[in-house]
C-alpha cells in the first residue's frame, strides 16, 4: 500500500455522513479521524451531512499521527464499537491504509445542539 501525502485545510465545514451526524447530536462522537496532515482553519466550524449541520468548538488536532498509532479509545470517540471497526469505516472513504500512513484526528465539542440549513 503506497502512503497517501495529503495535507489539507477545512474552512467552515467539515463533511460527516448522516450516521455520524446523528453520533455527534449524541454525543457519542467526539473525534474524526482523517487521511493525511490535516489543519482547521477556525476554532469552531460546522459539522454537516449536507443536509443539516451543527456547530462544534475544535478542542484539538493531532496531525502527527499514523493509522497503524489508533487505539480503541480513538475508535469509541469515533462513535464506533471497536479498532476494527473503525478500520473497516475509513476504508469505505481511503482505502486499505498502511500502518505507517499519516492521518489527523480532529476532537471536538458541540457547541449547538439545533440542527441548522
Amino acid at each position: 500500500m503506497a502512503i497517501i501525502e495529503r495535507r489539507f485545510t477545512y474552512r467552515g465545514t467539515i463533511g460527516l455522513t448522516a450516521g455520524d451526524l446523528q453520533l455527534v447530536r449524541e454525543g457519542k462522537k467526539t473525534c474524526t479521524v482523517r487521511l493525511g496532515e490535516i489543519e482547521v482553519s477556525d476554532h469552531e466550524v460546522w459539522l454537516s451531512d449536507r443536509r443539516s449541520r451543527v456547530r462544534v468548538e475544535i478542542t484539538r488536532i493531532e496531525n502527527n499521527r499514523h493509522f497503524g498509532d489508533l487505539t480503541e479509545a480513538d475508535a469509541v470517540a469515533d462513535g464506533q464499537a471497536s479498532l476494527e471497526a473503525m478500520a473497516t469505516d475509513l476504508a469505505k472513504f481511503y482505502g486499505e491504509m498502511d500502518a505507517a500512513q499519516p492521518i489527523t484526528v480532529i476532537w471536538f465539542r458541540l457547541n449547538d445542539e439545533r440542527a441548522s440549513g
